[in-house]
């Protein structure tokens, strides 16, 4: 009885370590994702501001074509 309840608590103190590695993991790659989706923003306003500037520039701007996709994320 000793040994099946020595096992078992190895046997939960491994899954909790499994878990917390999971989680950890899990957290990482949040925090890339969310750096990833920051640079992403900068650059569209980067982009953004560019295309005002160059607009002010130009009285007569070409018409650009928009993808219904880009006009979602826009």
């Amino acid at each position: 009885v000793a040994r099946a309840a020595i096992e078992t608590s190895f046997r939960l103190r491994h899954h909790s370590l499994a878990g917390t590695a999971s989680f950890r993991r899990g957290m990482d790659h949040s925090r890339r994702a969310i750096e990833a989706s920051r640079e992403l923003l900068k650059g569209l306003r980067q982009r953004h501001g560019d295309d005002l500037a160059r607009g002010r520039e130009d009285p007569d701007p070409d018409p650009v074509a928009v993808s219904a996709f880009d006009a979602d994320i826009l």
